[in-house]
């Protein structure tokens, strides 16, 4: 019950795991402009059979498949709600944790399947991000990667917001000494 109640009492700048004198520099999601394109187009693809099946309406009110309509709509709305309450999910939990020592990258793969990993600042080499295509380059997201020294996975940030920003803020923590960080865009 301890950690139930610490939901409501916990401060928005800790998280789990989080070592003594730790500071949390920055709080990553994906960009908002990706959850809305997906329940966008989830919402697309419940309202369009609805959208067509009204032009037949007096057809299948002629031939006794209302009933059988409605179930068949029931179930598309059914199956739209869940589908955008897992992307939503995914959203939400999808979360990159920078702090003034380490990079926690905790990706949820399914409703109860996550992985958490994390990177000290010592160990990273390069940063480098890349920014694809017109809408992310006129809204201003894109990827970041993180390579490190020896033979460990590269982090991966996709998608995320302000990616020039973000990494200028990686390389003044990782390297004090020759980088400063640059404003974000607003």
């Amino acid at each position: 019950m301890k950690s139930f109640f610490a939901l409501f009492t916990e401060s928005p700048n800790s998280f789990q795991g989080q070592e003594p004198g730790e500071r949390i520099v920055l709080f990553l999601r994906r960009h908002p402009f990706t959850i809305l394109i997906k329940v966008i187009g989830i919402s697309l693809g419940f309202i369009l059979p609805i959208v067509v099946s009204i032009v037949f309406i007096n057809y299948i009110i002629f031939y006794g498949f209302f009933y059988v309509y409605l179930f068949v709509v029931s179930v598309l709305a059914l199956i739209a709600w869940i589908m955008i309450a897992y992307t939503v999910t995914m959203y939400t939990l999808d979360v990159w944790i920078i702090t003034d020592t380490r990079i926690l990258d905790s990706t949820q793969h399914g409703f109860f399947n996550r992985t958490v990993s994390e990177l000290h600042m010592s160990r990273i080499q390069d940063v480098y991000i890349k920014t694809e295509g017109t809408f992310q380059t006129v809204i201003g997201f894109g990827d970041l990667f993180i390579q490190t020294a020896g033979t460990e996975e590269r982090f991966m940030f996709y998608q995320i917001p302000q990616p020039l920003h973000v990494k200028d803020v990686i390389m003044s923590i990782a390297f004090p000494e020759e980088h400063k960080p640059t404003p974000p865009n607003s």
